[in-house]
């Protein structure tokens, strides 16, 4: 499965990237990475009608621009270390 990364943290490649390390998780990062205001927007659409579904509205408004892939080596020594 993949996990969106969202808020000021999410502008840090560094921490991202270790947190998919850590995790051993697929995680993305989209266009617009302080989501809250965005799926505001997405159900304000909906609301109006320019959208039918929540699901149309955020294929519409949401990109994935990123995805951390993470390194399986490191996600090992992390389990190692934490167990």
């Amino acid at each position: 499965a993949s996990y969106v990364l969202s808020g000021g943290q999410a502008r840090n490649t560094i921490w991202c990237q270790m947190k998919s390390d850590i995790t051993g998780r697929e995680l993305s990062l989209t266009n617009t990475p302080d989501a809250e205001l965005t799926g505001d927007a997405a159900l304000a659409f909906v609301a109006l009608g320019t959208y039918v579904s929540l699901e149309e509205a955020v294929d519409a408004m949401v990109k994935i621009t990123k995805v951390y892939t993470p390194d399986l080596k490191k996600h090992k020594i992390y389990m190692e270390k934490m167990s």
